[in-house]
């Protein structure tokens, strides 16, 4: 490693910027590949013959101390503030991210696979992109933020808009590369809100392909009707309360009391069953659009199941049905679904959750992720293992002798349904 002094320029970090985020803006603003810029930071080293650099996804993540103190030390930033860029503060409030919850204490096990991080690409606003008129973001852009990483994050609420996940001119996802949490990252330096993505198709690229380059700042707003993109905003306001550190400490979860790192564990478990059970949830859509919405997803899913089954070998089909939805507005719908599911109170929780189930065996009989579902409560677990109100009843008994420290909450938001749907 080349002797690590401090930068000759440096950047303050913006609200809820992301490492890669940052390290696009710091390049962009050192005249240096991004892959210099990690290098000169101490982020990483040059390996082998070619001195390549790789920016593994778990950095995103988290750092360990000494590099982190290296990164601090280079930029001239403060360790909290270092330590803001990262994703592992999510954790605290984010059930998939949480450590502990999750049984991986290894932050390379928490962020390799997991579906509910985009470690390799990301969620964007055009409109954040284009910074808030200041000279420093004006000349480099806005934040790419870390919360557009996580799957429940889907709307601007400052632009009032959903986010975007694609370039709208060669159509890849933001950000997205194979292997590095970056693409192109030994390439000539570009302006951060430039699209990265290298153009020809994946036969003919080299590392020396051209970049796509379009302006992501100049997406255009996807149109939907009013009453959808005011529910899909309330809903966002909600979840990113969850999220705020500042925000509750506990929260209902099928009329138990949880804690919001658990309760998120809770809404993915549920998104699973509004999938497979699809169209018997289709009553809790608030508008046609977000009906379609979930209809789509859910064909999706059934189709990627049924692609699990025909291949040869280890089958696992309910897997197709696992993965957060990435179109924004369809995670919107889902997401608002499952939120007012579990808001539904315990004494109710069978009789509204055992349809839904039923409809789910009748679409995928073995139901491996509803069986266990990795990390639910054990009041949602109890519900989803159980079909006959009599064994839920019982089962109810000993789960509240077993948890004593389980206490009833009263439901945050009343069930509806859309009659007539």
């Amino acid at each position: 490693m080349p002797d690590l002094r401090e930068l000759p320029r440096s950047l303050a970090p913006l609200d809820d910027e992301s490492l890669p985020g940052y390290l696009l803006r710091l390049s962009s603003r050192l005249h240096v590949p991004v892959a210099d810029a990690a290098v000169r930071t101490g982020l990483v080293d040059r390996t082998g013959a070619t001195s390549t650099v790789f920016l593994p996804i778990r950095l995103v993540h988290r750092i360990d101390d000494d590099a982190l103190d290296k990164f601090a030390r280079t930029t001239r930033l403060t360790a909290v503030e270092a330590g803001s860029l990262l994703a592992s503060p999510l954790g605290d409030r984010y059930g998939p991210l949480n450590g502990d919850l999750m049984s991986r204490g290894n932050p390379v096990s928490l962020v390799r696979n997991n579906r509910w991080f985009f470690g390799r690409w990301t969620r964007y606003c055009p409109h954040c992109l284009a910074g808030d008129g200041s000279v420093i973001q004006q000349q480099l852009g806005g934040p790419w933020k870390r919360h557009w990483r996580l799957p429940t994050v889907f709307a601007c609420l400052r632009h009032r808009t959903l986010l975007h996940n694609t370039c709208p001119q060669c159509g890849k996802a933001a950000l997205t590369d194979a292997t590095n949490f970056l693409p192109r990252a030994a390439a000539e330096p570009m302006h951060p809100t430039l699209c990265r993505a290298p153009t020809g198709n994946r036969y003919g690229l080299t590392p020396h392909s051209p970049s796509c380059k379009a302006d992501l700042t100049t997406a255009a707003c996807r149109e939907i009707d009013a009453d959808t993109l005011s529910t899909v905003l309330a809903l966002q306001t909600r979840l990113l309360d969850l999220h705020n550190p500042d925000g509750p400490t506990a929260i209902s979860s099928v009329g138990w009391q949880q804690t919001v790192a658990q309760y998120f564990l809770d809404l993915r478990a549920v998104t699973w069953l509004i999938l497979l059970s699809w169209p018997e949830t289709q009553r809790y859509a608030p508008t046609a659009a977000l009906a379609e919405a979930v209809a789509r997803t859910a064909e999706n899913a059934r189709i990627a199941a049924q692609g699990q089954r025909d291949r040869p070998g280890k089958r696992h089909p309910s897997v197709a049905y696992t993965d957060p939805p990435i179109d924004p507005l369809s995670a919107a719908a889902v997401f608002g679904i499952a939120e007012q599911l579990l808001a539904t109170d315990y004494n109710a929780t069978f009789a509204i959750f055992n349809p839904l189930i039923s409809q789910a065996r009748r679409t995928e009989p073995t139901m491996t992720h509803l069986q266990k579902p990795h990390h639910a409560s054990p009041p949602l677990r109890l519900t989803l293992n159980h079909h006959r109100h009599d064994l839920w009843k019982k089962g109810r008994a000993r789960l509240l002798r077993k948890h004593p420290e389980l206490t009833p909450m009263p439901p945050s938001r009343p069930v509806t349904t859309s009659a007539g749907r």
